[in-house]
Protein backbone atom coordinates (compact mmCIF):
# COMPACT_ATOMS: atom_id res chain seq x y z
CA UNK A 1 0.00 0.00 0.00
CA UNK A 2 1.23 3.48 0.00
CA UNK A 3 2.54 5.91 2.10
CA UNK A 4 0.70 7.33 4.92
CA UNK A 5 1.69 11.48 4.82
CA UNK A 6 0.89 12.83 8.37
CA UNK A 7 -0.02 16.68 7.69
CA UNK A 8 0.37 18.85 10.83
CA UNK A 9 -1.75 21.71 10.58
CA UNK A 10 -0.71 24.37 12.36
CA UNK A 11 -2.08 28.04 13.27
CA UNK A 12 0.18 30.67 13.44
CA UNK A 13 -1.23 32.98 16.31
CA UNK A 14 -0.55 30.46 18.45
CA UNK A 15 2.42 29.23 17.07
CA UNK A 16 6.32 30.48 18.33
CA UNK A 17 7.49 29.69 14.90
CA UNK A 18 5.80 32.90 13.51
CA UNK A 19 7.47 34.83 16.15
CA UNK A 20 6.21 37.38 18.89
CA UNK A 21 3.24 39.86 18.09
CA UNK A 22 4.25 43.60 18.11
CA UNK A 23 1.42 45.94 18.37
CA UNK A 24 3.76 48.62 17.01
CA UNK A 25 4.83 46.89 14.36
CA UNK A 26 1.42 46.06 13.22
CA UNK A 27 0.54 49.06 13.37
CA UNK A 28 3.47 50.42 11.07
CA UNK A 29 3.04 47.44 8.55
CA UNK A 30 -1.02 48.17 8.31
CA UNK A 31 -1.25 52.31 8.25
CA UNK A 32 -2.18 52.20 4.68
CA UNK A 33 -5.33 50.68 5.23
CA UNK A 34 -6.52 53.61 7.36
CA UNK A 35 -6.02 55.70 4.08
CA UNK A 36 -8.03 53.17 1.98
CA UNK A 37 -10.72 53.01 4.39
CA UNK A 38 -11.12 57.11 4.25
CA UNK A 39 -10.44 56.94 0.68
CA UNK A 40 -13.55 54.93 -0.21
CA UNK A 41 -15.67 56.72 2.55
CA UNK A 42 -15.13 59.78 0.71
CA UNK A 43 -16.09 58.13 -2.46
CA UNK A 44 -19.07 56.70 -1.05
CA UNK A 45 -20.65 59.83 0.22
CA UNK A 46 -19.66 60.94 -3.46
CA UNK A 47 -21.91 58.30 -4.78
CA UNK A 48 -24.55 58.88 -1.76
CA UNK A 49 -25.04 62.74 -2.73
CA UNK A 50 -25.14 62.02 -6.62
CA UNK A 51 -27.72 58.89 -5.84
CA UNK A 52 -29.46 61.57 -3.95
CA UNK A 53 -29.54 64.33 -6.48
CA UNK A 54 -31.11 61.70 -9.14
CA UNK A 55 -33.89 60.84 -7.10
CA UNK A 56 -35.02 64.67 -6.31
CA UNK A 57 -34.52 64.71 -10.22
CA UNK A 58 -37.09 61.58 -10.37
CA UNK A 59 -39.12 63.05 -8.33
CA UNK A 60 -39.18 66.27 -10.39
CA UNK A 61 -39.87 64.51 -13.33
CA UNK A 62 -42.85 62.66 -12.17
CA UNK A 63 -44.48 66.01 -10.21
CA UNK A 64 -44.23 67.13 -13.96
CA UNK A 65 -47.28 68.99 -14.84
CA UNK A 66 -49.81 67.24 -17.62
CA UNK A 67 -48.91 67.70 -21.35
CA UNK A 68 -49.70 70.70 -23.50
CA UNK A 69 -52.98 68.76 -24.81
CA UNK A 70 -54.61 68.38 -21.88
CA UNK A 71 -54.25 64.71 -21.19
CA UNK A 72 -52.41 63.57 -18.06
CA UNK A 73 -49.68 61.88 -18.14
CA UNK A 74 -50.67 58.62 -17.07
CA UNK A 75 -53.70 58.19 -20.00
Amino acid sequence: MGKSVNLHHRDPRFDDLSGRYNAKMFEENYEFIKDIKEREKKELEKELEHVGENEKTKKKKTNVSPAKDGKSRKE
